[in-house]
């Protein structure tokens, strides 16, 4: 029923990168268990390499000016997976009628175990995105990818404008992202890889494993179906909540990477919000595996 040929024929993808996608997809399909929609999501994505991926999104109008992602994030970023929906209105309605998805990796190396794990994490995010990616009620954008849910309030006709009004879920979305990143790596590029990218959030979706089942993580990732871990954890949101700070310092620190005294007091934040982390999970009764 699905054929990774017709992806590799659809983009063109050359000998090498086509073989290392085949083997991605095989595991992504493994840990996520759903081969329909990340299938899809390999035929509707187009994956690239490009010298710079801000100039990229800047020239294909693909930056999304209101999330926590800023445009130094995105200058100093090595690899994306983004996506636009296209949004008319008819009869006073708001419609999506198509979404533009692209994955980005800088500069992408075949032989690089790096760029091989960046595009990896890339991958696990547009797969992770593709099913109901984007729903319109009203006048209200919702946007989901993993565990992340944003909201975004539409105006205007002719050129229907998007406000974000609710960003939620970022931290824990990466830290199990970078975790599914390290895993897959390990079983196709090199088992000895140690991922470096999201130390704080990667650490407290670890943490978080420990509570709830990983296939019901990755369910609840693949389906946006966060009412699953609400119902595993009681204080799941306050996990939420402490998880998408831990990231916007993370941002911070790249940031701020030449100001000692900042970065310090940015080192200090992350750490007592590991510490507030642990101690509220630690009020959880049982814990279920």
């Amino acid at each position: 029923m699905f054929k990774f040929e017709e992806i590799i024929k659809k983009y063109n993808y050359d000998e090498q990168l086509s073989e290392f996608l085949y083997k991605v997809y095989i595991e992504l399909v493994r840990y996520y268990g759903n081969e329909e929609i990340i299938y899809n999501a390999f035929l509707n994505t187009e994956i690239k390499s490009t010298s710079n991926i801000y100039e990229y999104l800047k020239e294909n109008d693909m930056i999304d000016e209101n999330t926590l992602v800023t445009e130094s994030d995105l200058k100093r970023s090595t690899g994306i997976y983004t996506s636009k929906p296209l949004i008319v209105s008819e009869n006073n309605k708001y419609k999506i009628i198509d979404i533009k998805r692209t994955v980005l990796v800088k500069d992408f190396d075949i032989k690089s175990t790096t760029k091989k794990a960046t595009l990896i994490h890339e991958l696990c995010h547009m797969a992770k995105s593709y099913e109901n990616e984007y729903t319109v009620k009203g006048n209200i954008l919702v946007n989901n990818s993993g565990l992340i849910e944003r909201h975004y309030k539409l105006t205007g006709d002719k050129e229907v404008q998007k406000e974000l009004i609710i960003e939620k879920g970022i931290g824990l979305e990466e830290g199990f992202t970078t975790i599914a990143e390290e895993q897959i790596t390990r079983n196709i590029v090199d088992e000895k890889y140690h991922q470096s990218g999201y130390g704080p959030v990667y650490t407290l979706s670890n943490i978080l494993t420990e509570y709830i089942n990983e296939n019901l993580i990755r369910y609840s990732e693949l389906h946006h179906d966060r009412e699953l871990l609400y119902e595993k954890i009681n204080n799941y949101e306050e996990m939420e909540n402490l998880s998408d700070l831990a990231y916007k310092l993370n941002l911070e620190m790249y940031a701020k990477a030449f100001d000692e005294r900042e970065l310090e007091n940015i080192k200090n934040a992350i750490l007592n919000i590991m510490k507030e982390y642990k101690e509220s999970l630690s009020k959880e009764k049982g814990r279920v595996k």
